[in-house]
């Protein structure tokens, strides 16, 4: 079994600078370049994980402005607020003929005493085999302990991947992909490859908006280390750009960043 994890950030999905904000005509087109792949190569398996965008942050960022933590209240209203995001993704995958099933994360996921994920992986491969598209996202999670805490997509899309063995690692952003410093500064270098082991000392930057409460680009990196199996290819790519997500599918994006243990 072939398997593809594609990662939508949540800034290619949203405007993440407007409070719940989507880019439905962006949506539209993600879901036709999705489905285009999977009905020229059906015998692949594909998990969809989508981040929280103008929605799951913002929320978040609310509850710690106005009380300092995450309680019962932000679980159940942010997991709410995601659903309806992952709702809106599902009903432009599934008009475009995309067998998705939303699979809720905090249905799914709970943290350790160690602070080690746990995720019920025997449920997603089993969609898997029914020739299903299962969508994730970054959502509130509950602990062993019973306390509250924030699961990125990003370290969903990194968990999965090395778990389940996937043979692509997909992530989708609204940049062309990683950068050695902020990509809006003229000496800006687009990094064609980038290896994890030595990457502290070239990419310097955060990649992070008001209503980003998981980390930006740094982060995302920082949460591959020792997630890439020998034969998992990791593409970072501008999901922006037209045609982008289903060239990256076939394994040839236009541009993009190749990530290396």
């Amino acid at each position: 079994m072939e398997l593809i994890i594609l990662k939508l950030g949540g800034s290619v999905i949203c405007d993440k600078s407007k409070p719940f904000s989507i880019r439905r005509r962006v949506l539209r087109r993600i879901a036709n370049e999705i489905s285009k792949f999977l009905k020229e190569e059906p015998e692949k398996k594909l998990i969809i994980i989508h981040g929280g965008g103008s929605f799951g942050h913002y929320a978040v960022q609310e509850y710690l402005s106005l009380k300092g933590i995450l309680d019962l209240e932000a679980l159940v209203n942010v997991e709410r607020i995601m659903l309806e995001l992952s709702t809106t993704l599902a009903d432009y995958f599934i008009d475009a003929g995309i067998p998705i099933s939303i699979l809720t994360t905090h249905s799914l996921v709970m943290i350790d005493d160690e602070r080690e994920l746990i995720i019920n992986t025997r449920y997603i491969e089993q969609f898997l085999r029914m020739g299903v598209v299962p969508m994730m996202y970054g959502d509130l999670i509950i602990s062993s302990k019973g306390s509250i805490k924030v699961v990125s997509g990003d370290t969903l899309a990194w968990e999965l991947a090395y778990r389940l063995k996937a043979n692509k690692l997909l992530f989708a952003t609204s940049v062309d992909g990683v950068y050695s410093s902020k990509p809006e500064f003229p000496n800006a270098i687009l990094l064609n490859e980038l290896s994890l082991s030595s990457m502290i000392n070239k990419v310097t930057y955060s990649e992070t908006s008001v209503y980003d409460v998981t980390g930006g680009m740094f982060r995302k990196l920082i949460e591959g280390i020792g997630k890439i199996r020998p034969s998992m290819k990791v593409y970072i790519f501008n999901g922006l750009r037209a045609g982008e997500i289903y060239r990256a599918l076939k394994d040839r994006p236009l541009k993009g960043t190749v990530i290396k243990p």
